[in-house]
């Protein structure tokens, strides 16, 4: 059956109960019809195989938007792709924390890891070039970083980017 992992999900946010022996999405589509509402589906990529589910939602009501977060392309005639990538980082070597804090990617790891430990203070040149070298290996991804950096309670950059190599 079409819906099988979305329809209660979609249910349980909505507030919504199945009841009687019609199909759960048909009730669910008939429960969103004239409805206004945006849905946010993220991480899609595990559904992909439930990705016409979504045509049916917009064509349910023309005042539902959906938002779906996906790194795979669901194919649909509906679909906009909106291409998104990491932050802003250096193309280079940085020469110290001045130079980190001119790039998005790495002021935010800085600014992270001072959140976590305010002591810290990337000085040494091995820091700097582990910083901007952990930045890259996430691709500037914002929630990376900011994972990243919260280990700098207890290892030091060096040590982060070696765990990173490893995984």
């Amino acid at each position: 059956e079409s819906g099988f992992l979305i329809a209660p999900a979609l249910a349980s946010a909505l507030g919504f109960s199945f009841s009687g022996s019609r199909q759960e999405m048909d009730q669910l589509l008939a429960h969103m019809s004239g409805k206004e509402m945006l849905l946010i589906l993220d991480n899609f990529e595990h559904l992909t195989s439930e990705a016409a589910i979504v045509s049916s939602i917009l064509r349910s009501s023309d005042r539902i938007k959906v938002l779906v977060t996906s790194r795979h392309r669901l194919s649909l005639r509906e679909e906009w792709i909106f291409e998104l990538s990491g932050l802003g980082m250096p193309e280079g070597e940085c020469a110290d924390v001045r130079d980190l804090l001119e790039h998005e990617a790495t002021r935010l790891f800085v600014q992270n890891a001072r959140r976590v430990d305010p002591a810290f203070d990337p000085s040494a040149p091995a820091e700097v070039r582990s910083v901007a070298r952990i930045c890259s290996m996430v691709e500037g991804l914002p929630l990376a970083i900011e994972l990243a950096s919260t280990w700098v309670r207890m290892l030091s950059c060096v040590e982060i980017e070696q765990e990173l190599e490893k995984s």
